[in-house]
Order: C-alpha cells, then sequence, then structure tokens
C-alpha cells in the first residue's frame, strides 16, 4: 500500500479581484452593480464619481446610521472620526478573531476508529490550520518549522514544498503589514472515512474563511480553503508515517494584489492592478466571504 505522498498535485489556488470602492458604495448603490477595468480609464472614473459621491452623500451614514441629527447638526463644526476597521462592512465584522473561529465537532466513533482517535486528528488539524495561517512566525517571518513539525516526517519535504509554491500555508509579502487587528475566521471542520485500495483512512476537512487587515489598505484581504487531511494509526506503520497528512489543497483569494497572489502572497490591492485580467470584478464580493461558496471561481488575475 503507498502512502498518500502525492497530494500536492490536486492542489488548486484561483485568485479574485474586484473594485477597491465596492464597500462604501454596495448599500446605496445596489441597483447600479459596476466592474471594474484596471487599463480602462473611462470605466475607472466613472467608477469613482459614483464611489465617492457614495462616501459624500451616505457612506458615513450607512457605517453609522445613528449620528443622523448629530452629523448635520448645526452646531457640528468636528467633523467624524474616519472609521479605522477594516472589517467593517464587510461579513468579516461578524466572524470571530483568531482560532476561536474555526469549530470542531464533537468527536465520534467512526469507521472504527475510537472516539478518542478522532478527537485526536481534530486537534492535530486545528493546530496546523492555525501555524499555518495565524502564526506570526509563518506569515511574516516566513518560517514553516512549526507547520511542518504538525505533519508526519514522510509528507514534511513535500509540504515544504508546497509552501514555498504557495499552496499551503500563508505568508505576507515584504513590503506589506498586518494591523494589530487580529485575523477575523469562520469555519468548521469534518470528519469522514475514505476508502482507498481496500484500507480506511480517518479523514478530516477543513473549510475555512480567513479574512486579514493591512495597514495602509482599506479592505480585508480574504482567503478561503478547504484542506483534506488523513490521520493514518496502526502498530504496522513506521512512526515516520503515523499521524497528520495532508491530501488535498484547495483554496481562492478576493481583494488581494494579483501578482503577489501568483507568487504565493499576501498583499492588499492596489488602486490599479496591472497583473489583472481587463474588465475583470466580482459583483458582489460578500459571497466570497461565506465558507459555503463554491471553490469553482473564475481566476481574474493573469
Amino acid at each position: 500500500m503507498s502512502e498518500p505522498n502525492d497530494w500536492w498535485k490536486r492542489a488548486e489556488r484561483r485568485a479574485v479581484r474586484a473594485n477597491r470602492r465596492r464597500r462604501l458604495g454596495r448599500a446605496l448603490l445596489a441597483p447600479f452593480r459596476f466592474v471594474v477595468a484596471p487599463r480602462s480609464p473611462g470605466v475607472v472614473a466613472v467608477t469613482a464619481l459614483l464611489a465617492v459621491a457614495a462616501v459624500l452623500a451616505g457612506g458615513y451614514l450607512w457605517r453609522h446610521p445613528g449620528r443622523l441629527t448629530d452629523r448635520f447638526a448645526a452646531h457640528q463644526t468636528t467633523p467624524p472620526k474616519p472609521v479605522t476597521d477594516p472589517f467593517v462592512g464587510t461579513p468579516a465584522y461578524d466572524y470571530r478573531s483568531g482560532a476561536a473561529g474555526i469549530t470542531l465537532p464533537t468527536p465520534h466513533a467512526v469507521g472504527g476508529y475510537s472516539a478518542s482517535t478522532v478527537r485526536t486528528a481534530l486537534d492535530a488539524v486545528r493546530t496546523t490550520l492555525i501555524r499555518g495561517h495565524l502564526d506570526h512566525r509563518m506569515l511574516v517571518d516566513h518560517d514553516d518549522s512549526a507547520l511542518l513539525a504538525s505533519l508526519v516526517a514522510e509528507d514534511r519535504h513535500h509540504a515544504h514544498r508546497a509552501v514555498l509554491q504557495g499552496n499551503l500555508g500563508l505568508r505576507v509579502a515584504d513590503g506589506a503589514r498586518l494591523s494589530d487587528r487580529q485575523a477575523r475566521v469562520k469555519g468548521a471542520l469534518k470528519v469522514s472515512i475514505t476508502r482507498e485500495r481496500g484500507t480506511r483512512y480517518l479523514t478530516v476537512t477543513s473549510n475555512v474563511v480567513w479574512a486579514y487587515a493591512f495597514r495602509q489598505a482599506s479592505d480585508p484581504v480574504v482567503v478561503h480553503d478547504r484542506l483534506v487531511f488523513w490521520y493514518l494509526t496502526g502498530a504496522h506503520r513506521t512512526a515516520a508515517h503515523r499521524g497528520l497528512w495532508v491530501r488535498e489543497y484547495h483554496e481562492y483569494l478576493y481583494d488581494m494584489d494579483c501578482a503577489a497572489a501568483d507568487a504565493g502572497f499576501l498583499k492588499p490591492h492596489p488602486a490599479i492592478d496591472p497583473s489583472a485580467s481587463p474588465g475583470a470584478g466580482i459583483a458582489d464580493g460578500a459571497a466570497l466571504y461565506d465558507p459555503k461558496h463554491t471553490m469553482k471561481i473564475q481566476n481574474s488575475c493573469r
């Protein structure tokens, strides 16, 4: 029986760019949805005018509807402070911070594996996700040692290659700086049994949306990934083979810099992204924050 060491062949990454003014104008301009063409000055100019009008007419009131009277009171002389939380106005605003956003099921015996073994597998996957998505060493220092340590020794070489290719874990691009606000997270783990070549493998699938706030960026960068892990046990296996393997990896990114995404790094999008396909955009980016969203989306980066 061969071990599951070919998972990276199924790694898949997609990236989607969208209009950077999308949040401010969504509620006020719902009947007038538009798509930005990064290389089309005419479209960009019209979009800018619409977005600015939305901000001046109602962007602030949309975020703070209770301040209508104060905003236009005759005695109001000091302008309101700008909203500095990039999660405001996005679905991620209601998500939990950090690892608290990962929901684990109650462990039950399944396919001949005890509830205790299932719990161990769930904890191992949760640890791997945290080390690959939330750990400063991985995100900022680009040090994947902790992530690799959570996998079986036999899988670490391939996993390291996947990190360098941008297919496993997340790394912030040089020059980009995360804000001091913790990532907002929403997702869950699911346990199942995979049968292959007469063997039953304890399988844990993660399906999580991660939203990262960057300094000097008005919108968070969103990553939705689905990873499939196998947890191998049994005295007939060597110690190097017992434990957690990564079997499959799928993801898409939203509101990111296309060139950085192509290189496997996280970076907020620029005002105009020359690496984005002309005319690329999303009518309603809020849907991409939903863990239930399909992974099959069109890549709008070149």
